[in-house]
């Protein structure tokens, strides 16, 4: 069968197409040179002997080609590539706030105030939930805010893996998240290292913080009881707490460090006013 030639408007559509195409695609890879951000709270703190799962935002004008969790430990590098949360679901990755809002340790009005965000601050979010925005902000606060107060300057999409429970044993651990979009452009998360603690160490933070301190009131009422008689020089009371050891060199010290870090909090239990100094027992939160 003899081919018919492609008629002249054919070829005049074909031409015009690529006149509109070409000069675009060379367009963006030429002047596309912004890097994906990447919204995310480092994690500090773990579980020995389990798993630990890690989560950012990351958003980009261009598309997300990949992103990798990059895990250093027992003299290897490991890398895992992170999933997006499946249904493609968008997420909001930046947000400003509407006016001044008030920052909570966790999500709810309940929950300790920690600090206040400006009309207008843009701050990354790192965790929705619902009707909540766990936020990150430029100087370091980590926190709470309604999500009603903001409004949504950029989206993307959630991405996570999973530490795997034999790198939470070995003696030193650290991550860095990199996210690389369709035109080569990436960006890297700063290295973090975690702490891994055991149960059995958790327990003792329980006791350092709640009986470990009835006890030192305990012994401090006992050793003010006695009054000095006449014909004694008053001496300085010495307390229990004058007599314990530094409080960096205690167990306690290092996990609670940890924890308020980043990456966890904790929070005391009972039902006294916020202001005033709580004895409880201390529960060990690691916010995703």
């Amino acid at each position: 069968m003899k081919q018919m030639p492609c008629s002249e408007t054919s070829q005049i559509r074909i031409i015009l197409m690529a006149l509109m195409v070409v000069p675009a695609l060379i367009f963006a890879q030429v002047f596309d040179t912004t890097p994906p951000r990447i919204a995310h709270q480092p994690v500090k703190l773990g579980r020995s002997g389990r798993s630990l799962p890690v989560v950012a935002h990351i958003s980009d004008n261009s598309g997300i080609k990949s992103v990798i969790l990059h895990m250093q430990y027992d003299g290897q590098v490991v890398e895992s590539e992170m999933i997006a949360a499946a249904g493609g679901e968008s997420t909001p990755v930046t947000i400003q706030t509407r006016e001044s809002v008030t920052v909570y340790s966790g999500p709810g009005e309940s929950y300790k105030n920690i600090g206040t965000l400006p009309a207008g601050a843009q701050v990354d979010v790192t965790l929705v939930r619902s009707p909540y925005y766990r936020i990150h902000t430029a100087n370091g606060l980590v926190g709470y805010i309604p999500a009603a107060s903001a409004d949504i300057v950029e989206t993307g999409q959630a991405y996570r893996a999973t530490i795997p429970a034999e790198g939470s044993t070995a003696a030193k651990f650290s991550y860095q998240i990199s996210a690389l979009d369709d035109f080569g452009n990436e960006s890297r998360t700063a290295i973090t290292p975690i702490r891994f603690i055991s149960a059995e160490e958790i327990a003792r933070m329980q006791q350092g913080m709640s009986g470990g301190r009835t006890e030192m009131d305990k012994q401090a009422g006992s050793s003010t009881t006695a009054s000095p008689t006449t014909d004694q020089a008053p001496q300085k009371r010495t307390t229990a707490r004058g007599a314990s050891k530094p409080v960096y060199k205690k167990p306690v010290f290092w996990i609670v460090t940890a924890a308020v870090g980043g990456g966890a909090y904790y929070f005391l239990s009972g039902d006294e006013d916020k202001s005033s100094s709580r004895k409880g027992t201390v529960d060990i939160v690691v916010g995703w």
